[in-house]
């Protein structure tokens, strides 16, 4: 069976003490997607940042925060995904202009239902920033 690596990267906006999630059909998300060629990872996490979010306001990536990774299978292949995420910063809450390619929603860190976290990997990074 074939194995591919596919790189990802994704920033954890935070603002005034919530984050910046992303809806999907299966719960709430970190902004994150693929890395283009010539691209560093910094670069691929705000401008998917900014392409899921809508987001226009100017991002302050503070330092690496994870290294996520996982492997499923897509037909005959087994794909070895990597996601870089970043903490990010943003100096004020801004408003979300409904322009990004999925919902965008500011939410209480403090308060988070981890329950409404679509991936395991997601919770554990949230949490580890309360």
């Amino acid at each position: 069976m074939a194995t591919t690596i596919e790189d990802s990267a994704g920033v954890v906006l935070l603002a005034d003490g919530r984050v910046l999630l992303i809806t999907s059909k299966r719960g709430l998300e970190i902004p994150k997607g693929h890395i283009e060629p010539a691209e560093t990872a910094e670069q691929a996490a705000i401008r998917e940042l900014r392409e899921e979010t809508g987001l226009c306001t100017s991002v302050a990536v503070v330092r690496p925060l994870a290294m996520l990774e996982h492997s499923f299978q897509k037909g005959p292949v087994i794909i070895h995904k990597r996601v870089q995420l970043y903490l990010g910063r943003a100096t004020e809450v801004p408003e979300l202009r409904g322009r990004g390619k999925r919902q965008a929603r500011w939410l209480a860190l403090a308060a988070l239902d981890e329950a409404s976290i679509r991936f395991e990997s997601h919770r554990e990074v949230l949490a580890s920033l309360r």
